[in-house]
């Protein structure tokens, strides 16, 4: 992902692990101040707050590879609310911009690490877009399981 992220001219950073809590939805993860009894440094849930002062900086396309940490019960597939996310940002453009640049690093990702391949694609080879009004109407949800064309009027049509 660096090396993809590079030849594309991003810029690549790491923001800061402890500091102060802030409000991104899930809870936080604290850390007790040896220095300061009763006050606490909080882990990053999301590296958002850092990455959006570095737009206003005027830093245009930068990525980072980065840990976040919540507070939330261990799953089978994160040890006890920290895991690594992909962030990237980039001023002034459109969501097809965006997508333009994502879509082929999950290509080449899946084709790289995995067995798997993406299905599903629209005619021009490309992830569908599907409109959350028609997600929803069509399958009752705003992240449908696309494999599995069963869309909830035909469902009830059936039933």
């Amino acid at each position: 992902m660096r090396d993809y992220f590079h030849n594309l001219g991003f810029t690549e950073i790491q923001t800061p692990i402890l500091a102060n809590s802030s409000p991104e939805g899930a809870r936080d993860f604290l850390i007790p101040s040896r220095l300061h009894p009763g006050k606490f440094y909080a882990l990053p849930q999301a590296p958002q707050q850092f990455k959006q002062l570095l737009m206003v900086g005027g830093i245009d396309k930068y990525f980072q590879i980065a840990p976040c940490f919540r507070d939330e019960d261990p799953r089978m597939d994160r040890h006890y609310g920290e895991f690594y996310q992909l962030d990237m940002e980039m001023s002034f453009v459109t969501q097809e911009d965006v997508l333009a640049v994502i879509e082929p690093l999950m290509f080449e990702l899946t084709e790289k690490f995995s067995n798997k391949r993406i299905v599903n694609l629209g005619k021009d080879g490309k992830f569908i877009r599907l409109p959350w009004k028609e997600a929803m109407t069509r399958y009752g949800s705003d992240k449908p399981d696309l494999r599995f064309d069963l869309a909830v009027f035909q469902f009830l049509r059936e039933w």
